[in-house]
């Protein structure tokens, strides 16, 4: 795959000047970017990263402005980790789950995929540690209008039940296999995170064709 030339893109206060070329213990070859700072320091950085938006400096800025994620007590904002996982499954060809969300084409809103603050004001803080961000539309984008906090339970009930065919089933453990999350593959074929279960955990069966919940 051709190496994408970031020379010279800003990433808020970092330029990219060039890529260099590392190795790690595995013997396998990386590649990050050497990054000029406005403040006259350099550090190096993924391309990933930098296109999430996960580096924006050298590490230069003042500790309030770098508690862009809602820090709580030195940890991430719930609503932060949120926000990160979404951009990451839409923005990173290289992330477990792209495929099913950038690769098939939902993306984050311009207005969500730079800023954390926008993201937080539209969506307001998580109600609990139960809730997790629903596409009202599982096939729209991540914007407001199409996204909502909602709990298992909720998300559950604005589902129909689904009769799972043998393909899909399939296609189920193997997204699993390729390392998604249980929640992403209910959201992702608009069943319950339980019919998930059952079907990776061996609780079904065949009726004429079609795969039936025990």
């Amino acid at each position: 795959m051709k190496m994408l030339d970031l020379s010279g893109i800003r990433f808020g206060l970092l330029t990219a000047v060039a890529p260099i070329r590392q190795r790690r213990d595995s013997g396998r070859q990386i590649i990050k970017w050497k990054l000029k700072c406005d403040c006259g320091g350099e550090t190096l950085a993924n391309a990933c990263d930098l296109q999430a938006g996960d580096v924006r400096s050298c590490g230069c800025l003042p500790r309030p402005a770098r508690r862009h994620g809602g820090a709580r007590k030195g940890n991430r904002a719930p609503e932060y980790i949120v926000w990160k996982h979404m951009r990451r499954r839409c923005l990173n060809k290289d992330d477990a789950s792209y495929q099913y969300y950038g690769g098939r084409g939902i993306s984050v809103c311009p207005q969500w995929k730079r800023d954390f603050a926008q993201f937080l004001n539209d969506m307001g803080p998580r109600p609990s540690p139960r809730h997790s961000i629903d596409r009202i539309d599982p096939n729209g984008n991540y914007e407001l209008g199409n996204c909502k906090w909602a709990t298992d339970e909720e998300q559950a009930r604005n589902r129909r039940n689904t009769k799972l065919s043998p393909e899909i089933a399939n296609h189920i453990r193997s997204m699993r296999a390729g390392g998604m999350k249980i929640r992403e593959i209910a959201e992702f074929h608009g069943v319950k995170i339980s019919t998930v279960s059952s079907v990776l955990y061996g609780l079904t069966w065949k009726i004429n064709g079609t795969v039936e919940l025990r």
